[in-house]
């Protein structure tokens, strides 16, 4: 977006924990999306926060909301 803002995409999934039950919550796949910034950087830290959104419902999160920060070396 910028040169001290970054605009941040991420679709993840993630393969079933077990097989081994026969309930939807631990069976099945998860799909989430996020969406989110990242601004900073530099000399100093950088600074990212993000809206995350499960696109399969059947098991994993139902919103999440992330912050965090990081130092380069």
């Amino acid at each position: 977006w910028s040169d001290r803002l970054s605009l941040l995409g991420q679709l993840y999934w993630t393969s079933p924990m077990t097989r081994d039950f026969d309930l939807e919550e631990f069976n099945r796949e998860i799909l989430d999306l996020a969406l989110g910034c990242a601004w900073g950087g530099g000399e100093g830290p950088t600074w990212f926060a993000a809206f995350q959104e499960d696109v399969v419902a059947a098991t994993g999160p139902d919103f999440g909301v992330v912050f965090g920060v990081g130092w380069g070396f």
